[in-house]
């Protein structure tokens, strides 16, 4: 599990923001978390499942059922 935040660009929202639906916020919303999460992965997906897993287990050392399928991201943004 993984949490990917942007504090910096949510917190001056502030609590009204909650309760708005404007279109045009929404979309500026989805798109800070795209743009967020690609520069989450562009500095971490090499790391992912190279860590240990709580309780000490390494996700290599786990069956192929259980390990994690990452699409190839790399591949995946060079489309966009």
């Amino acid at each position: 599990m993984h949490v990917i935040e942007n504090q910096k660009e949510l917190k001056p929202l502030g609590v009204s923001s909650k309760m708005n639906t404007e279109w045009s916020f929404l979309t500026k919303l989805r798109d800070l978390g795209r743009d967020t999460a690609s520069r989450w992965l562009d500095e971490t997906v090499a790391s992912i499942g190279a860590n240990e897993r709580p309780g000490g287990t390494a996700q290599e050392e786990l069956p192929p059922r259980e390990k994690a399928v990452y699409p190839s991201y790399t591949a995946r943004k060079k489309r966009h």
